[in-house]
């Protein structure tokens, strides 16, 4: 009688550990090929970090048709950020490729207005205040 439940829960075990175990390699964010979307060359922005994605993100103000609009923003979703810019709020100065994510990849606006991207930064600096 015991070994039929060691049986069991050992399958249990094993169940469980599958599907505790994240599915992605986590480099594969950032190794992803995406399609071009739009240059970005020396744009203001402000670096957020979305906690429902759990990335940075670098916030633009950037296309004619929501410049200025407070209700709609493009958040471009950086792979790698040095510790000096991960900083909630930060306004830095930014240049790079946005890029479209794949339909297979689960990024989803963190919050309504949101048009999330991936972000191919080529350069970052701080910006200064006005």
């Amino acid at each position: 009688m015991k070994k039929p439940s060691a049986i069991i829960l050992a399958f249990i075990v094993l169940v469980l550990v599958n599907f505790s175990c994240k599915k992605d390699n986590p480099n594969t964010f950032c190794d992803e090929e995406r399609s071009n979307y739009l240059q970005v060359t020396d744009q203001e922005g402000y670096i957020h970090f979305s906690n429902q994605n759990a990335r940075y993100t670098i916030s633009l103000d950037i296309l004619p048709s929501i410049a200025g609009n407070i209700d709609s923003f493009n958040s471009g979703y950086v792979c790698e950020l040095p510790a000096e810019y991960r900083k909630e709020g930060m306004k830095v100065r930014v240049s790079g490729t946005l890029k479209n994510f794949n339909d297979n990849e689960d990024i989803d606006a963190a919050i309504g207005g949101e048009h999330p991207y991936f972000f191919d930064y080529t350069s970052i600096t701080p910006a200064t205040s006005n």
